[in-house]
C-alpha cells in the first residue's frame, strides 16, 4: 500500500496535546533545520507539522517513496535517559508509526536536545541488562539502535529487553536517536546561523533585514500549520498536505518573493547604475536630495508592502523586448500607469523611478 493512501487510513495517535510555549517553539526551528538541511542538499521533501507525530518529512507531496517521523522532546536536564524515554511511551509513540507504515521506507527519529545515556548495566533499571557495557549517545546525527548497540556483546539481548519493557515491537534499524546541536536556551540564534550559512552558499545577496524575514516567513508558516485544527476522521490525502505540509517549491516561492522586495542597500551602485546602464538621472536638486529620497524610499517600501507587492508583481510580467535602454524606464512607467490601483498611488507616485530603476537593476 502506498504512503499516500495509509496517510488517509492512519489515525494521529494524538490531536494538539498540550505543550508548553517552549516545546512548540523548539519543534518549530527543528522543522527549519530540517528543510534547511533539504535546501542546501538540493533535495525535494514535503515537511508536516504536527501530524502523526511533531515534525514529519517525506521525499515529496505527490509520489512519495519515504517517510521519517520525529518525535521532538525538550529537557531542561543535561540527560535523558533511555527508561525516560520508554517510561513516558515516546517510543511506543514512534512504533505506533512505523507499524503503520511497516511495509513503507519509513524510520522514527527520536530526538531530544539532552543526552542520552542507556543505563543498561544500572541494576536498579527497569531494562536491566546483565554484564552490560553502558553508553551515552551524544551523536548530532541520527542513528539508529541497532548501530548504537553494533559493537556491544549484549546487543541482542538488549535490545529485546527494550521491546520487552516497552511492549513494542520495532525493527531496530528503523529506530533512531538524535541529539540536537543546538540547546534549548539558544535554538533561536544557532538556527539563524543555519540559515545565514545556507544563503551564504547559494551566494544569496540577502541583507540582514531580509535574513530575519524569511527567517520569520519560514517561522510562522511553520507555526500556522503546527496549530491548524482538523478533523481527522475525514481528512484525504491532499487536505492533509494543504493543511500541514510545507514543500521545497514553498521555500523558493518565499525566498524569491523576498529577493524581489529587498532593495538594495547601496544608493551610490543604484545611482551608477541608472546613469551609466540606463541613461537616467534621478530627479533632485543634488545628488544629497537625491539621497535622502532614496532613503525615504527604502522605508515607505516597507511601510507600503501591499501596494509595493503588487508593483511588483506587475513589473515581473512586463515584456521589455525591443525597448532600448534610454526609454525603458519612460515605457515601464507608462506601462505601471495604464493600471488605476498603481497610477492612484501616493506611494507610486512620490518613489515610481527609484521603484523602476531597483527592479531593472536587481534583474
Amino acid at each position: 500500500m502506498a504512503i499516500k493512501e495509509i496517510f488517509e487510513k492512519t489515525q494521529p495517535r494524538e490531536n494538539n496535546g498540550q505543550k508548553t510555549f517552549r516545546l512548540y517553539e523548539f519543534q518549530i526551528y527543528f522543522g527549519i533545520s530540517i528543510l534547511l538541511e533539504k535546501q542546501k542538499n538540493k533535495e525535494d521533501y514535503c515537511l508536516l507539522m504536527d501530524y502523526l507525530d511533531d515534525v514529519v518529512i517525506m521525499d515529496n507531496k505527490d509520489n512519495p517513496s519515504y517517510i521519517t517521523f520525529y518525535q521532538v522532546k525538550t529537557n531542561e536536564k543535561e540527560e535523558i535517559s533511555l527508561s525516560t524515554i520508554i517510561n513516558k511511551e515516546y517510543l511506543s509513540k514512534m512504533c505506533y508509526n512505523l507499524n503503520s507504515f511497516v511495509e513503507e521506507n519509513s524510520k522514527a527519529i527520536f530526538v531530544t536536545n539532552s543526552a542520552i545515556p542507556f543505563n543498561l548495566g544500572n541494576r536498579k533499571s527497569k531494562i536491566y541488562v546483565k554484564d552490560f557495557k553502558d553508553i551515552t549517545f551524544l551523536d548530532i546525527k541520527p542513528v539508529s539502535i541497532s548501530k548504537i548497540l553494533e559493537n556491544n556483546d549484549k546487543k541482542e539481548e538488549a535490545i529485546e529487553k527494550i521491546k520487552e519493557i516497552s511492549g513494542c515491537s520495532f525493527n531496530p534499524d528503523d529506530v533512531y536517536l538524535l541529539k540536537t546541536d543546538f540547546s534549548i536556551d539558544d535554538f533561536e540564534d544557532s538556527i539563524m546561523g543555519k540559515l545565514m550559512n545556507y544563503l551564504e552558499k547559494e551566494n544569496s545577496l540577502f541583507d540582514v533585514a531580509s535574513i530575519k524575514a524569511l527567517m520569520t516567513e519560514l517561522h510562522d508558516v511553520l507555526r500556522k500549520l503546527q496549530g491548524c485544527k482538523y478533523n481527522t476522521k475525514v481528512l484525504s490525502y491532499n487536505d492533509i498536505i494543504k493543511n500541514k505540509a510545507f514543500t521545497s517549491e514553498q521555500f523558493i516561492k518565499i525566498e524569491q518573493d523576498l529577493k524581489n522586495k529587498q532593495i538594495p542597500l547601496d544608493f551610490n551602485k543604484v545611482f551608477d547604475f541608472a546613469k551609466n546602464n540606463l541613461s537616467y538621472i534621478f530627479n533632485g536638486d543634488n545628488i544629497v536630495s537625491i539621497k535622502n529620497n532614496y532613503n525615504d524610499f527604502t522605508i515607505n517600501a516597507a511601510q507600503n508592502s501591499t501596494i509595493y507587492e503588487y508593483i511588483l508583481d506587475k513589473l515581473n510580467i512586463f515584456d521589455p523586448k525591443g525597448i532600448g535602454k534610454d526609454e525603458l524606464i519612460y515605457e515601464i512607467h507608462k506601462y505601471l500607469l495604464r493600471d488605476p490601483l498603481i497610477k492612484n498611488s501616493e506611494f507610486y507616485k512620490n518613489y515610481y523611478e527609484y521603484i523602476i530603476v531597483v527592479f531593472i537593476y536587481k534583474i
